[in-house]
């Protein structure tokens, strides 16, 4: 008897056939195309399609084994060259993988591209690039994908199979070596113990011995050292019930960052001559990661339907650092640092294929623990030599960011939020006393990063063109008088949120365009926006005057977000291009 929970493949034979032409053979072609289905093998189908790819109402591109073999493809950036449409720049490290199907993607950690490794999702976009030694075969989906799919699968899918034990029996060796100490080896034991249990296990080694050599200490500084294991179980305690169980871990270390001096650009003596075109930093620069997958697909039939669960856990720890000055001076250093841990849980309830009527629900949800450190550490030696060559007292040293990372705040993460998590940023000036003689001190006044060219002119005693926004902050430092009352904000998104508001000193207006939503916030007795306050009487006349400002703000816009008189909500934005 055949186990029905096991996929079919499917193999196209063309057949032509030469004959006589009629008036009926002129008037319609006949297709001589025959697709004949072979009968089940062991193979673990996908909890959510009730059909095959190749039947599917998508645009996709499915490589097999031998496909990646013959066009070396051993990570997730080599697709590019080969699948339409797809386009994932390679930024380095493994610590930004960013997909692009159609032109879509994101480089932010919430990819716009979905990741399934055996029907797991990986959560993180620091975890696709992985190593690929028992690969059997890759999906790349083009379009949404988010009815099936859920999150992160707005621009495609890309879908990573490994082999699979029933099918596949034997040990395989992996040796390779190259120029520039390049190394590889894995090794790969598929066991079917019975008809009801198989499993593989498999472990590898890479190594890169690099190209640049730092001049500093006489070093390669792109070396990569990568090793890991996976393992794989499969067990059908009866005909209608399959268990499916994977393990991953790798770890990689990555050197890189090979940036050279090319000498002075201002004009002035060349002192330090003997570094042009020379690679010379004295701080660690390289990427290490630590990253561990297991899932368990769970799927169970019964005589109408089959039910599947897919529970997802990943572990992520990895860091990154860099001599952000790249010389030999210990001047400055930032380093990158993230800890995750992510569950996921899917469960899908869907018809068996070849019933009349064919369809597919179910839930899917995650949780994630995120904890990130990205420090910049000004060293002694780099503010000494601004004291030793006397340009210290003569120097603004400006320290910003561009947005905050919400880290859950309003259940919010990253930034295109109108909350203080995200908009609200440190902006610290220390101003050399040769400039201006000022006392350390906090000035209360709005502020947005468009006020820096202005202010940094300013003190140089230089024109600001009047093409450029924003303000100079030089009166709110010096005397702390405030160069504004209010200041409008905006952020152009999807998914409904994208939003604009009117912020103070002391509250806050929010309006959200493709909605209509409104929120209102007193900053002084409710700093943490926990409570919107847009229906109580005792702020109507101050949202009034707020509503009123933004609608006055927007009048002369494209969008048609105002007439002037009041907002008008569902005006899709306008991407501006620089």
């Amino acid at each position: 008897m055949k186990r029905t929970i096991l996929a079919s493949l499917a193999a196209a034979v063309t057949t032509t056939v030469f004959a006589a032409p009629t008036d009926t053979d002129n008037a319609l072609v006949k297709d001589t195309t025959k697709v004949i289905d072979i009968e089940e093998v062991v193979v673990i189908a996908t909890p959510k399609e009730n059909n095959r790819l190749r039947q599917q109402a998508i645009s996709s591109t499915s490589l097999s084994q031998n496909e990646m073999r013959n066009n070396s493809v051993t990570s997730v950036k080599a697709l590019s060259g080969l699948v339409p449409n797809l386009f994932i720049p390679d930024y380095g490290s493994k610590l930004t993988t960013s997909v692009y199907v159609r032109g879509i993607g994101s480089r932010i950690n919430t990819p716009a591209v979905g990741l399934y490794v055996d029907n797991i999702p990986f959560i993180d976009k620091s975890a696709f690039d992985f190593n690929y030694s028992d690969i059997e075969r890759i999906d790349v989906m083009r379009g949404p994908q988010g009815t099936l799919y859920g999150r992160n699968t707005m621009g495609g899918l890309i879908r990573v199979f490994t082999k699979s034990p029933f099918t596949y029996q034997g040990t395989d060796i992996r040796l390779s070596a190259a120029t520039y100490n390049d190394y590889k080896a894995s090794l790969t034991h598929y066991h079917r113990i019975s008809s009801q249990f198989a499993f593989s296990t498999g472990l590898f080694y890479e190594h890169k011995g690099g190209f640049f050599k730092n001049n500093f200490n006489n070093k390669r500084i792109d070396t990569d050292d990568e090793f890991g294991g996976r393992f794989r179980a499969i067990y059908l305690p009866s005909e209608n019930l399959k268990l499916d169980f994977t393990l991953n871990y790798e770890y990689t270390n990555q050197g890189g960052y090979p940036y050279e001096y090319t000498g002075r650009t201002d004009g002035k003596t060349e002192d330090r001559g003997e570094y042009i075109g020379k690679i010379s930093y004295n701080r660690e620069c390289g990427y290490k990661r630590n990253l561990l997958n297991g899932g368990l697909n769970l799927e169970h039939q019964a005589d109408n339907f089959i039910l599947s669960s897919v529970t997802g856990f990943q572990y992520l720890y990895d860091q990154m650092n860099l001599d952000q000055d790249f010389t030999e001076a210990d001047i400055y250093t930032i380093m990158q640092k993230q800890n995750s841990k992510t569950i996921s849980e899917e469960l899908v309830l869907k018809s068996k294929p070849g019933n009349r009527w064919q369809w597919t629900t179910g839930v899917s949800g995650f949780y994630q623990w995120l904890k990130t450190d990205g420090p910049v550490t000004f060293q002694e030696a780099g503010i000494q030599s601004l004291i030793e060559d006397g340009s210290y007292e003569d120097t603004i040293i400006l320290f910003l960011s561009d947005h905050g990372e919400m880290l859950f705040d309003h259940h919010c993460w990253r930034k295109v939020y109108p909350y203080q998590g995200s908009i609200h940023i440190p902006f610290i000036f220390r101003i050399g006393k040769h400039i201006a003689d000022i006392k350390p001190h906090h000035a209360d006044t709005i502020a947005e990063l468009r006020d820096i060219m202005p202010t940094l002119l300013d003190y140089a005693k230089l024109n600001c063109p009047d093409t450029v926004d924003g303000k100079s902050l030089q009166p709110a430092i010096t005397a702390n008088t405030s160069i504004r009352s209010w200041l409008h904000g905006e952020h152009s998104f999807h998914s409904g949120l994208s939003n604009h508001y009117i912020v103070t000193n002391k509250d806050k207006f929010i309006w959200y365009s493709e909605t209509g939503q409104e929120q209102y916030f007193d900053l002084i007795n409710d700093p943490h926006e926990s409570h919107n306050a847009i229906h109580d009487t005792q702020y109507h006349e101050r949202i009034h005057e707020l509503r009123k400002l933004l609608i006055d703000e927007l009048a002369d816009r494209e969008e048609g977000y105002s007439d002037g008189f009041k907002l008008i909500s569902g005006r899709p934005s306008k991407n501006m291009l620089f």
